[in-house]
């Protein structure tokens, strides 16, 4: 009888699940080198899944809600892979005003992030020289992610 129940059970818990949407959430986060206006520089990069159009449209609403910083590179004529915002305050990062960069691109079937800036033409921020400004692009690219990506999987349409 017990055998009975149980096979009954794992049969229909087995139906069940094939009927759930399982959404496989891709994201990486690394520390990397990005190639920007013939310099390479230190970055915060992130593979995701979200579109890359949708990513954009999140993360410039994001810093401008939260460090009002308005990133240039989108709107009515223009849809850049890079956005940025020169010469501007960022108090989290530094009391100096810095250069912020964002390369948002399609990557196969994911959305590829890079978080970089410079606080200078040639001053870039990385771990190795600007270690506690770095750790702190990495907080705002963080949380960015923790703040965008429930509501973005939330919202998924259910098969």
């Amino acid at each position: 009888m017990k055998k009975n129940l149980f096979t009954i059970l794992t049969t229909v818990l087995g139906a069940f699940m094939a009927f759930i949407p399982l959404h496989a959430q891709e994201l990486s986060m690394s520390e990397t080198l990005v190639k920007y206006d013939k310099e390479t520089r230190p970055a915060i990069q992130v593979i995701l899944e979200p579109e890359t159009d949708a990513v954009k449209k999140a993360w410039e609403d994001y810093l401008k809600d939260e460090y009002k910083v308005k990133l240039k590179g989108t709107g009515l004529f223009s849809n850049k892979d890079v956005l940025s915002a020169e010469e501007v305050k960022i108090n989290e990062i530094s009391s100096k005003k810095l250069n912020f960069y964002t390369r948002i691109v399609e990557k196969g079937a994911n959305t590829e992030m890079s978080v970089f800036a410079s606080l200078g033409y040639d001053l870039h921020i990385g771990k190795d020289n600007y270690a506690k400004e770095f750790a702190q692009l990495k907080k705002i690219t963080v949380d960015f992610l923790n703040q965008y990506l429930p509501a973005y999987y939330q919202h998924l349409p259910q098969l």
